[in-house]
């Protein structure tokens, strides 16, 4: 293990960090990692009465003082945030709608109004130092099987295009139009918080993380995760890369990229046959493979400087994804 950097120059250990959507498989992360770090975390979700087990988590292992949730039933409301970020010294917007319905109208309003009301929240709290915006590979891209080389200026304007086209979008089978539509979505929202920076002349620094699919252990083994070819990050390192975007006094108007490697599904197969040989001889998907070309040096830098080696291996990752059903250590808890 690398050890440990002491630059935290922006937010000093102790400083409350506040992380939206904090029930959710990436945020509930993103809210670990702070902990582990010596921060306080306050979260939302939209239901306490439902979310009881991520207070009793986190009080479990960090104590009771270390984290606190609180209902935000609606971001779109104007000021739905403002009570939140009360005090805090950083925000990380995870928050979303991610029900992959196939309507625009149904994803990309409240999504861009829940963006749009955190940052305006934030640029009313002086003590909020930091912004960060979760986005997604889906705002850089659509299609994979081409070799696309990504960089800051990369955005997913093909889905923007096909939203914004009825006649074509009509076209389009539904689960393409549902995926069209949270691309879409992405990209807007991510951009909007750019805009709202450059135009508004905000105190607080923004950055902002683009994950892929999300593997690895959820927070509490009861609760459920999220569900081709892509890239994947083990979601503990994705609650990394935004805590690094939330403390190191460096890191300014950054985009940050949460891809770990390529892998499709027969590369999923391989690892539960390393567990059990029936996985041996499943049927196996044509092996496609993701030609999109990161920049994946600054990522792996944050993380080093967080005590990591780099990004968690795919093989690791599934271990403890499935640890419930193959024993492992961190089996039940907050690895």
């Amino acid at each position: 293990m690398v050890g440990q950097s002491n630059s935290y120059n922006t937010l000093p250990k102790g400083s409350t960090i506040l992380v939206t959507g904090a029930n959710g498989l990436i945020g509930s992360h993103c809210a670990n990692q702070a902990l582990q770090h010596g921060y306080k975390v306050r979260g939302t979700t939209r239901s306490l009465e439902k979310n009881k087990w991520l207070v009793e988590t986190f009080e479990k292992k960090y104590g009771k003082d270390a984290f606190e949730l609180v209902e935000v039933k609606d971001m779109q409301h104007a000021g739905a945030f403002d009570k939140a970020v009360e005090g805090c010294s950083a925000v990380i917007h995870v928050a979303t709608v991610i029900t992959f319905d196939p309507d625009p109208e149904n994803v990309i309003p409240p999504t861009l109004a829940g963006t749009r009301e955190i940052l305006k929240s934030a640029a009313k709290t002086p003590s909020v130092k930091r912004v960060v915006y979760t986005s997604s590979s889906g705002a850089l891209q659509t299609t994979t099987d081409k070799p696309i080389t990504v960089t800051q200026d990369t955005w997913n304007d093909e889905a923007v295009r096909l939203v914004q086209d009825p006649t074509l979008f009509a076209t389009l089978p539904d689960p393409v139009k549902s995926v069209t539509t949270y691309c879409a979505s992405k990209t807007l929202a991510e951009k909007a918080c750019f805009e709202f920076v450059e135009q508004e002349k905000p105190h607080f620094v923004l950055n902002t993380v683009a994950p892929n699919m999300n593997i690895g252990p959820t927070i509490h083994p009861t609760q459920p995760a999220s569900s081709s070819a892509m890239n994947y990050i083990d979601v503990r390192d994705d609650g990394r890369l935004h805590l690094a975007a939330a403390i190191f006094d460096d890191v300014q108007g950054e985009r940050i990229w949460g891809m770990a490697g390529d892998y499709n599904f027969n590369d999923i197969i391989d690892e539960f046959a390393k567990k059990d040989p029936k996985w041996r001889d499943h049927e196996r998907f044509e092996d496609k493979r993701d030609l999109t070309v990161y920049d994946r040096s600054r990522s792996i830098e944050l993380l080093r400087r967080l005590g990591q080696d780099g990004f968690v291996s795919l093989a690791d990752s599934i271990r403890d994804n499935i640890a419930g059903e193959y024993p492992h250590p961190c089996a039940g808890e907050i690895c």
